[in-house]
């Protein structure tokens, strides 16, 4: 059963926590809405893919910010207890870090717990679904080619498609220019439409055209004159998914057991775990003394995360190359962090045997 105390310290964390995971999101976030306006407007993929994929891509960033955002929250709400003298208070009152720690895990544990299935399961799901989505929208966005009113560029062709107006499934003012090697091919055509064959092969029929065929540098000139006439559209090469490591499921790692599958799964289990080493971190770095602001030790915990991300990625690299052994994984990085906090919380409470025994008294050191 919480306490009072221990109630007011989860709610001042959650309220930092919240606004720091919501700023992160909005900012990285619109990055990635800026990216898929460009590659919608480009023609990439359809307007109406970017909300799904949006929120696709808010399941791979939570795994990555909520760790991080629950760090910072902690430091910013134990920041604000220090320099406004409750926390002082509060150790008074014989609340010293072991009850500190045992008031975070009440949020820490569900929160971490969470980010632990997101990074093992969610996140692998959520790329695969983006991969689909991609490639369903990819193949929506090649009939966009065909929308009237403007000069678009053919994909798998050198050459631009026009056509003056649509009604219904029908384009009408068809003109496609384009490459054959050294041989210039324009197209004019009446009416046109996409139409799928029995084997799912894709056309582009026109009806009632011409065709010519000009040879740059020369005046020969071949017309033919058609009722009709099909041009076969290409189709977008499928990326094997078992060549994407962020797709594959836990178990498809571990039997698989390469280094590089190895390396994944180490940095999928490094996400929850690194949020539990941090939230210890987050109790001894927070401590300030009350004439120095709350974000004091913001910018000082923002270097701590930088150089522990930057810790873990430089492990995963050699797991990938078999420079360290699967079987120590990144738990060397997490056990390094650890030791320097428990160091660091020992130094500030005088010593192991006054921090078990006597935490009230931390608060006069």
């Amino acid at each position: 059963m919480q306490t009072v105390i221990e109630r007011y310290i989860n709610r001042e964390v959650l309220l930092n926590w919240i606004g720091v995971t919501g700023a992160l999101l909005i900012i990285l976030m619109s990055h990635r809405f800026a990216r898929f306006l460009g590659q919608a407007a480009s023609g990439d993929i359809p307007a109406d893919a970017i909300w799904s994929l949006m929120g696709l891509s808010t399941v791979q960033y939570l795994v990555i910010l909520v760790p991080i955002a629950f760090f910072l929250g902690v430091l910013l709400a134990l920041g604000r207890l220090y320099k406004d003298s409750e926390m002082a208070a509060m150790m008074a009152c014989g609340v010293g870090p072991l009850k500190l720690y045992r008031a975070l895990a009440w949020i820490a544990l569900p929160i971490m717990f969470l980010v632990a299935w997101l990074s093992l399961y969610g996140s692998p799901m959520a790329s695969q679904a983006i991969h689909q989505v991609q490639q369903a929208a990819q193949a929506e966005a090649r009939l966009g080619v065909f929308e009237p009113g403007a000069f678009r560029r053919l994909e798998g062709a050198d050459g631009v498609f026009y056509a003056e107006r649509r009604e219904a499934d029908l384009l009408r003012g068809v003109f496609i220019q384009a490459f054959d090697g050294d041989e210039e091919i324009v197209i004019r055509a009446r009416r046109g439409r996409v139409e799928t064959d029995a084997a799912g092969y894709r056309y582009l029929v026109l009806e009632e055209g011409y065709r010519y065929e000009l040879q740059p540098g020369s005046r020969a000139m071949q017309r033919s004159r058609f009722e009709r006439h099909g041009l076969q559209l290409p189709e977008a090469a499928e990326p094997g998914m078992s060549d994407r490591r962020d797709t594959r499921a836990v178990r498809e790692l571990l039997a698989s057991g390469t280094p590089e599958d190895m390396a994944e799964f180490h940095w999928r289990l490094a996400m929850p775990i690194g949020g539990l080493v941090l939230t210890i971190l987050a109790v001894p770095l927070a401590r300030i003394s009350p004439r120095q602001g709350r974000y004091g030790r913001l910018f000082a915990g923002i270097i701590v995360y930088v150089l522990y991300s930057n810790l873990l990625a430089t492990g995963q690299v050699w797991l990938e190359r078999e420079q360290i052994p699967t079987w120590l994984g990144l738990w060397w990085v997490h056990a390094l962090v650890l030791v320097a906090a428990l160091l660091w919380l020992l130094r500030q409470n005088g010593g192991a045997r006054r921090f078990l025994a006597r935490p009230g008294e931390a608060a006069g050191t």
